[in-house]
């Protein structure tokens, strides 16, 4: 984008009505005539230019804060669109189970049906559903996998030695980790799993 520059039309003669708005049209943004000679010509020129950048620097001002205003509103629009995303996908998935249950489908089958389907949604990430007892032991009824990572299904872990976490899963707690080998909770089992690629 061409930056914008004052135009300013200087002439010793008048300027009929006609002259001065083709002047305008071109691109002018005062007309001078009659140059005063004593310097007041060059006063003026200085104050239109002083004006015109003041001109600009208020509507860079209110760009700049209609810019910042419409991405607010854009970042709030795109959580609202993501809240309700998830809202759909939960309701989805809800209805998915809900509706298998009453088929008549086995226990099984409705955990392997629900794994698939979540996975359908985060295909980047491994889908599994566990069961735990009081002893601390952890199976893996059922498990999908993106390709590369090894299968968990069948899988059986000790968790006594993680008993933060394992407390946590008996009292159906909700565990969110971002990161399982940071997670303080998971460090005494960080080593079984690096082992076993998990």
């Amino acid at each position: 984008t061409m930056a914008r520059v004052p135009i300013i039309f200087i002439t010793d003669t008048d300027l009929d009505e006609d002259t001065a708005k083709t002047a305008k049209e071109a691109g002018g943004m005062e007309c001078i005539t009659k140059p005063a000679g004593d310097g007041g010509d060059f006063i003026r020129i200085l104050n239109l230019c002083f004006g015109f950048i003041k001109r600009e620097r208020e509507i860079h001002g209110k760009l700049l804060q209609s810019n910042r205003q419409m991405r607010r509103e854009v970042a709030e629009f795109t959580k609202m669109e993501e809240n309700l995303i998830q809202k759909q996908t939960r309701l989805t998935l809800l209805n998915s189970i809900s509706a298998r249950i009453t088929s008549g489908m086995s226990a099984n089958q409705v955990i392997e049906h629900t794994v698939k389907q979540i996975r359908n949604y985060f295909k980047a990430y491994r889908i599994a559903y566990s069961t735990v007892d009081h002893q601390g032991t952890l199976s893996v009824i059922y498990s999908v996998e993106p390709e590369g990572m090894p299968p968990l299904t069948g899988l059986t872990a000790d968790l006594s030695d993680a008993p933060t976490y394992l407390q946590c899963l008996l009292n159906r707690e909700l565990v969110v980790m971002a990161d399982v080998f940071l997670d303080s909770r998971m460090a005494p089992l960080a080593g079984a799993m690096a082992a076993g690629n998990t």
